[in-house]
Order: structure tokens, then C-alpha cells, then sequence
């Protein structure tokens, strides 16, 4: 029998800095365009299919969330500060996704209390 291992607890790197996230919060997508399907006819019954690319939504996110720790919140305002200019790595044994020109597209809000949170948006090229 075949073991198959889950992404339950990947590493995440922004910066060449590990990055610890809340359990279960990391998602992102690959960066694949949306894409829009039409038909067409030429008559007599006869159809085509006419598929097109949105390149507009041709970009990778990854959202996770942190604690809300000083530590933390410093380094969401670096991120923000960075533009464009952060580099987010997925990893775990047999899996790994790299995005370049990454920046926080979200407005992020700081909890405060005992189970504050801070919720983290990037966006950037398509993670390869």
C-alpha cells in the first residue's frame, strides 16, 4: 500500500526568512488564468468552441494568517514596505512553489486580545 502525504504543515520562506503561520491558514493558487468558453455556429446545427484567456487574473495568492505578536506585526509592515519586491517559497518533502514580485495587496488589520489574529494577502507572478 501506497503512503500519500498531505500539505498539512508546509514551509513557508518570505525573504529567505521562515516564516511561522497559524496552523491550517496557508492557501494559495497556482496562477493560472481564468478562462471564458463561448460557442459559436456556422448553421445547419453545427457549433464551435471558442475558448479564450483572462490574462487579468493571471497571478498566484497566498493568504495565511499570523498571531498577533509585536514580532509579527513588524513584519507585515516590512512586507508592505517592500512593495513588490518579497519572494514567498512553499515547501514542504516532495513539494515546493516560488513566487517572485510578491506584495501584500490586502489591508491587513491587527486583532488585539488573547486570540488576536493578523490575516495576510499577497499577491504575485505565478508560483512556479
Amino acid at each position: 500500500m501506497t503512503n500519500i502525504k498531505s500539505l498539512s504543515t508546509p514551509f513557508l520562506m518570505i525573504n529567505n526568512v521562515l516564516v511561522p503561520y497559524i496552523a491550517g491558514s496557508l492557501t494559495f493558487t497556482e496562477g493560472t488564468p481564468e478562462k471564458k468558453v463561448r460557442t459559436q455556429t456556422g448553421g445547419g446545427g453545427s457549433m464551435q468552441r471558442v475558448s479564450s484567456i483572462d490574462v487579468t487574473t493571471q497571478f498566484s495568492e497566498v493568504k495565511f494568517q499570523l498571531l498577533n505578536t509585536v514580532a509579527n506585526v513588524e513584519l507585515a509592515r516590512t512586507w508592505v514596505n517592500n512593495d513588490f519586491d518579497n519572494a514567498i517559497s512553499i515547501t514542504d518533502a516532495e513539494f515546493t512553489r516560488y513566487g517572485s514580485d510578491a506584495g501584500i495587496v490586502n489591508k491587513y488589520e491587527v486583532e488585539t486580545g488573547i486570540d488576536g489574529m493578523i490575516s495576510v494577502e499577497f499577491q504575485c507572478d505565478s508560483l512556479v
